[in-house]
This record gives C-alpha cells, sequence and structure tokens, in this order.
C-alpha cells in the first residue's frame, strides 16, 4: 500500500497526480519524505483536495441552477405579458363583434322592417330617408368587416406578402377616388400632393393604410374643411403625411390610438361611428414593411399623420 501510494502520487520531492478531469501538483519537503508522518500526511492532502473539488463543484451546480432559475422567471413573465396581451386583443375583438357589428345590423333591419311592412304610410321623401339610412347602415357594415378581415389575415399571418417598388401617388390617388362621394357629401376638399414618390413594400397593405389615414380625416373634419396627402423624400426613405383641418385628438389619447387593445374610437363630425381598427392596423402593416407612423395633433386645430417606408429593399 505505501508503495503503490509512493508510486502513484509522490516522487523525491513532487509528483502529480490525476484526478481523471484535473492534474493535480503535489509537492513533498525532502525531510518529510520517508517519515512517519508522510503517509498520513498525503492521505490528509488528498482528502483536502477531493473535498475541495466536492464543495467546487456544489458552489457550480448552485450558480448554474439559479441561472437557469433566473431564465425560467423571465421566459414566464415573457409569456405571462404575451398571454394577458392576446387575451386583452381576443376580448376587442369579440366587443367589436358584439356591439359595433350588432349596432348597424340593428338599425338596417329595423329601417327595412318598416320599408317593406309599411312602405304604403310613408311619403317619397321619408323612404329616401329611410333608404339612406339603410344605405349608411350597409357602407358601416362593409367598412367594419373590411378592417376585421384585414386585421384578423395579419394576426393569422394570411394572404401574401409581396414588397416592390410602388408609386405612392398612384395609390393616394386610388384612395382619393374611392373617398371622394364621402368628401363631397361633407363639403372637404380633397388633395393628392405627393409628386414621383416611390416606397418598397406591399401595395395592398400601403393602400389600405392610406385609405384608412384619409377615411380617418374626413370622419372628423368639419363640413368645409380640407384633408391633403402629401410626401417628402428623405434620404433611403419617404414620408407621407396625412393633413386635416378637424377637431384633433386629445393629448391623453395620442398615446393610445395605435393600440388594438385600447378602445379610442369617438363619432365624427357628422355623426360617424368607427371600430378603433384602423389605426392599430395600420402601424402593424407598416412595421410589416420596415416603416412607422406617428400623429402630431392638437385639439380644434386637425392633425397631422405621418409614416415613413424605405424607398429599396435593404431596410426590410
Amino acid at each position: 500500500m505505501k508503495q503503490l501510494f509512493r508510486h502513484l502520487i509522490f516522487a523525491s520531492t513532487g509528483a502529480v497526480l490525476f484526478l481523471g478531469f484535473a492534474y493535480v501538483n503535489l509537492f513533498v519537503a525532502p525531510q518529510l519524505y520517508g517519515s512517519q508522518l508522510y503517509l498520513p500526511t498525503g492521505i490528509g492532502v488528498i482528502v483536502g483536495i477531493f473535498a475541495g473539488i466536492y464543495f467546487n463543484i456544489q458552489a457550480r451546480s448552485r450558480e448554474v441552477l439559479e441561472q437557469q432559475v433566473k431564465l425560467r422567471t423571465q421566459e414566464l413573465r415573457i409569456a405571462n405579458e404575451k398571454l394577458k396581451h392576446e387575451v386583452e386583443i381576443k376580448n376587442r375583438f369579440f366587443s367589436i363583434i358584439a356591439h359595433d357589428l350588432k349596432s348597424p345590423f340593428t338599425s338596417l333591419l329595423g329601417m327595412t322592417y318598416l320599408m317593406s311592412q309599411k312602405a304604403d304610410n310613408f311619403s317619397k321623401d321619408k323612404l329616401v330617408e329611410l333608404a339612406a339610412g339603410v344605405n349608411e347602415a350597409g357602407e358601416q357594415v362593409f367598412g367594419l368587416l373590411q378592417n376585421l378581415l384585414e386585421w384578423a389575415r395579419f394576426q393569422i399571418g394570411g394572404g401574401t406578402f409581396e414588397p416592390q417598388i410602388i408609386s405612392l401617388p398612384d395609390l393616394a390617388r386610388e384612395s382619393i377616388d374611392v373617398l371622394t362621394p364621402v368628401a363631397t357629401d361633407k363639403d372637404i376638399t380633397l388633395t393628392n400632393e405627393i409628386k414621383n414618390a416611390t416606397a418598397y413594400a406591399d401595395r395592398d397593405m400601403i393602400q389600405t393604410v392610406i385609405r384608412n389615414l384619409v377615411a380617418n380625416s374626413l370622419k372628423f373634419t368639419p363640413r368645409g374643411g380640407s384633408v391633403e396627402v402629401s410626401s417628402d423624400e428623405q434620404r433611403d426613405l419617404v414620408q407621407v403625411t396625412v393633413t386635416d383641418s378637424g377637431v384633433g385628438i386629445p393629448e391623453e389619447q395620442i398615446s393610445k390610438i395605435f393600440a388594438i387593445d385600447q378602445k379610442t374610437s369617438t363619432r365624427g363630425t357628422d355623426g360617424e361611428v368607427g371600430t378603433g381598427l384602423g389605426l392599430p392596423l395600420c402601424k402593424e402593416m407598416l412595421e410589416k414593411n420596415g416603416g412607422n407612423i406617428w400623429v402630431e395633433s392638437q385639439l380644434g386645430e386637425g392633425s397631422r399623420f405621418h409614416f415613413v417606408l424605405p424607398t429599396s429593399n435593404e431596410k426590410i
């Protein structure tokens, strides 16, 4: 035993001990070598080494465990926040379906019932009035369904995303053509001042963005006002601005109007109703295309909605 111990561990002044995962140098003083304290001392040293290694492993294991617990706690916190946000969106979605979609149908069904069952009791002017109400309710339902379907498609990742070089004057003109009857009815001047600007983005998404922003400005601009669409090129970005002479936005609402989980929709200057989905939808679509959106507004002084898009695929 003593010879084996000497052979494995000690030379005349020292040796190297291999522990399977590390090398440990042991040095023995010449006066201790061969004495009665030699073997007990060697055993003590080995026990001390193994004890140190054991406690070091335990300490490292605790550190690793603590790091894993912290990481898992952070992952659970992020997952909980995401779940909370998704629940808020779901509640908002069902609230829109239950209230905003139901209300126009109630009005529509009531008026069509009167027209079908009691038409003989009404004058021509009254029937025209009821027909106009039916048309308004139908347009409201159509606009709501359009935004709901666009938003739902975007949330589930459906449809196609095909970024390309697009003509912003053309998209603005198409949106204005669609919304000109609304502007004419409210005697609002609607102009397109975009000149030869292009962007790299999905055409359908940006058309939806411009249409929603212009429709929103028309909704909150009083009769006789104005809405203008313009652009400004900035290096590798292009900025589009929709300016209106409307009622403006309260300061406390500005930070909420782009959030899907916040109900910020209010009636327009002619009593128009909305869902609050249009602006959050614009924000998500622009971010998908590498862009951004913000608003400058004061009560009674109108609003300026700005969004930027890249002019090439390097920014997406």
